[in-house]
């Protein structure tokens, strides 16, 4: 589930594959502790890199569907690897789709949780994208966001970002349950987890 744009391809992406994978890997599994997927859930990862995060995921329960949406083709090489065993003995529960988050839409079917760990800051654009992840989204369905902090501040500072991430998930239709900040072994992040609308919630 780490970030994948499409600077992450090619020989840069093949180098940095492993070192993603085994730096974000506690960011991962603190994604997954807050999503709380189950057996029988459908599942989209929002930039599924290397695969960590879609390794611990098959670990923890039987997904009945997986989309991995990562436009680098050298990144979605290295997941297949990584999940390779999982993956066969699953059914082949993981469909790939070498795209953005801004591409989704009902084609892609609808899901009982959508993931995203080090890739929400790369979404381009990102209320275009964020309304697009909210519409496969089952509602009262979760979306779960784990970003950097160094990777936000180097576009804006943190408080402008979640003040703008929650008026794109308003404007999506995403309720915010809460927000977090935790340091992780590759530096602090902020984690986001916010729900698809059933009924909006009184104040």
């Amino acid at each position: 589930m780490n970030g994948s744009g499409r600077g992450f391809d090619g020989p840069a992406g093949v180098l940095a594959a492993p070192v993603m994978a085994r730096m974000n890997r506690d960011m991962e599994q603190a994604a997954l502790d807050a999503a709380r997927p189950g057996d029988g859930m459908e599942v989209v990862v929002l930039g599924s890199g290397p695969g960590m995060g879609l390794a611990l995921l098959l670990g923890r329960c039987r997904p009945g569907r997986v989309l991995a949406v990562d436009p680098s083709a050298a990144m979605q090489a290295a997941a297949r690897r990584r999940v390779r065993s999982q993956v066969r003995a699953m059914a082949d529960v993981v469909e790939w789709l070498p795209t953005t988050a801004a591409d989704l839409g009902p084609a892609h079917g609808h899901f009982d949780l959508a993931v995203a760990v080090n890739s929400h800051q790369l979404w381009t654009p990102r209320a275009e994208s964020t309304s697009a992840v909210a519409h496969v989204l089952r509602p009262g369905s979760p979306f779960v966001s784990l970003t950097h902090v160094w990777a936000i501040e180097k576009q804006m500072p943190v408080a402008r970002w979640q003040g703008e991430v929650d008026d794109e998930l308003a404007a999506a239709g995403l309720w915010v349950e809460r927000w977090s900040r935790a340091p992780y072994r590759s530096g602090d992040g902020v984690m986001v987890v916010a729900r698809r609308v059933v009924t909006q919630p009184t104040a």
